[in-house]
């Protein structure tokens, strides 16, 4: 089984707690074949921080012990996620922040979603604030307390935008749309993406998928995907 988690923001605590229970069980189940985390996992990390928040290091301890193949896709929130994971020292670990995975005959394409938002200019600047190698260093600079607030604003920024601005909703989710209709005539047999925090589950009639997990601490939904013979199953998390 497959299974396919995103937009998990780690600073809403309860929620966090659900999540990472289903990772812990995942990753040491046998039966688990690949477990793909679809970025944003974090909004922001901070290495060696008095005070790292008990999920930040609940979530590196799962990926570090993981039994089962993990792939990582890198959202524009994952601050120094790349170095952090390559401090875990496990193989069965890859980060991307774009990705092609073959599951059985099957081509699925994975990213983020943020690098297809690039007609707002607006939105430019601030990916390429967020995203980018100069700002993964400076963030360990600041004091915890500093990062705590930046992560806190950024990640109800990105809710509310996603939520209560009906024009970026609307454009993001005809943008993806569109992504996912050439991804499918390029011939891949399924596009996974996140960004959105908006659930998606949609077939074309050649049997071509599209998956997006939304907003964990709002939707609480993974997608357990098993190979042979070809299933998908959308899951939701009870929120007692």
């Amino acid at each position: 089984m497959i299974y396919v988690f995103g937009d998990s923001h780690l600073w809403h605590e309860f929620e966090a707690r659900q999540l990472l229970k289903l990772l812990q069980q995942f990753s040491s189940d046998p039966k688990t074949d690949r477990i793909i985390l679809m970025g944003d996992m974090l909004d922001v990390c901070v290495s060696g921080q008095k005070g790292w928040l008990t999920q930040f290091q609940a979530f590196f301890n799962i990926l570090k012990h993981t039994k089962v193949p993990l792939t990582y896709i890198l959202g524009n929130r994952d601050f120094g996620a790349p170095s952090l994971i390559k401090q875990l020292d496990n193989p069965l670990i890859e980060c991307h922040m774009s990705h092609t995975l073959k599951i059985g005959s099957k081509e699925i394409y994975l990213t983020h979603g943020d690098i297809i938002l690039t007609s707002t200019r607006k939105y430019k600047w601030f990916r390429a604030f967020l995203r980018n190698s100069f700002m993964d260093s400076l963030i360990h600079c600041f004091p915890y307390s500093i990062v705590r607030l930046i992560a806190r604003y950024l990640s109800l920024h990105s809710y509310k935008a996603h939520r209560m601005n009906p024009k970026l909703r609307a454009y993001a989710l005809n943008a993806f749309s569109k992504f996912v209709q050439k991804k499918w005539t390029e011939g891949f047999d399924g596009v996974i993406l996140g960004h959105t925090h908006t659930p998606a589950y949609d077939e074309s009639p050649s049997d071509q998928f599209y998956l997006n997990c939304g907003f964990w601490p709002n939707d609480k939904l993974y997608y357990a995907i098993q190979p042979e013979p070809w299933h998908i199953e959308a899951c939701y998390v009870s929120s007692t």
